[in-house]
């Protein structure tokens, strides 16, 4: 099962951040969409901390949590890159989408 769902925005931030360092690592794309998204959570946490710009604090963080808690899971269930597949032909395509007829 792995480790547990987070269950406040803190711990969505932090696993936000574990999961663009291993976009980072492996070269992935979707790093960009967390990057994004672990932004806008910290400008929510910001918001919250403020304390004057939601009408309900409490029920605004529980959405940003059950709300990332959907990508997290989509994150677990999404299969992995096999490492170098994109770059062992030199090509942006692999090689077996090329067409070569």
């Amino acid at each position: 099962m792995g480790t547990p769902l987070p269950e406040t925005i803190d711990g969505v931030l932090a696993r936000l951040n574990t999961l663009l360092d291993d976009a980072i690592r492996d070269g992935r794309r979707i790093g960009y969409f967390v990057g994004l998204y672990e932004r806008v959570t910290s400008n929510v946490r910001h918001a919250l901390i403020a304390g004057n710009v939601f009408d309900d604090n409490p029920r605004m963080e529980r959405l940003d949590v059950v709300f990332a808690n959907r990508f997290i899971e989509a994150w677990r269930a999404a299969p992995r890159p096999r490492a170098g597949a994109w770059r062992s032909s030199g090509s942006r395509t692999p090689a077996r989408w090329s067409s070569s007829t």
